[in-house]
């Protein structure tokens, strides 16, 4: 998502759930333990938030929001 909502999908998440989300850091172990995490896409897509999403867990979902955004400019998958 991009990082001007990262605060909002916390607040909505906490309201709306009652799930106390953190946000992730663009690195090695930023993903590390149990929860939701939110990552910015701009972290997300630097070299360091490649390195984090490579070497952390399997998710159990992942929410893009923004995707048109990701996607821009690429070709889609058949």
């Amino acid at each position: 998502m991009p990082k001007p909502l990262l605060g909002q999908w916390r607040q909505e998440l906490y309201q709306l759930f009652n799930i106390d989300a953190v946000e992730a850091r663009a690195g090695i172990g930023g993903f590390d333990g149990d929860g939701v995490f939110l990552i910015g896409r701009e972290a997300a897509g630097s070299p360091r938030g490649r390195d984090a999403l490579l070497l952390s867990d399997e998710f159990d979902l992942v929410v893009i929001d923004e995707a048109h955004e990701v996607f821009r400019g690429r070709p889609q998958a058949l």
